[in-house]
């Protein structure tokens, strides 16, 4: 019978090194904008969304990006969004057009 040697390592992160949460984009059925520019509201998350039996509760904020312009900059608009823009919002699912996970990377 040979010997097995089992080695246990362990990933300790950086002192103060928090893992990011993960933002979802709340794309709303009201509108912004005119003629080419009209777009659906979005509301950032910066916490993952609670999902509750009529509604969706979502702690974050607004944005007049488009979708688009989300995508390729979430993690920039988190991180300047100022604190007096945070919001706790409670969403009918009649007022929510699609929520996405921003973070989901397809394996």
């Amino acid at each position: 019978m040979s010997d097995i040697a089992v080695q246990a390592t362990y990933n300790v992160p950086q002192a103060g090194a928090k893992p990011p949460k993960p933002a979802h984009l709340i794309v709303l059925t009201d509108t912004v904008g005119t003629g080419k520019n009209k777009h659906n509201r979005c509301f950032l998350t910066i916490e993952p969304p609670l999902i509750n039996g009529n509604c969706v509760q979502a702690k974050g904020f607004y944005t007049d990006l488009s979708k688009d312009e989300i995508l390729g900059s979430y993690t920039e608009l988190v991180a300047t969004a100022k604190k007096e823009s945070i919001e706790e919002l409670f969403f009918s699912w009649t007022y929510i057009t699609t929520i996405k996970n921003l973070s989901f990377k397809a394996k």
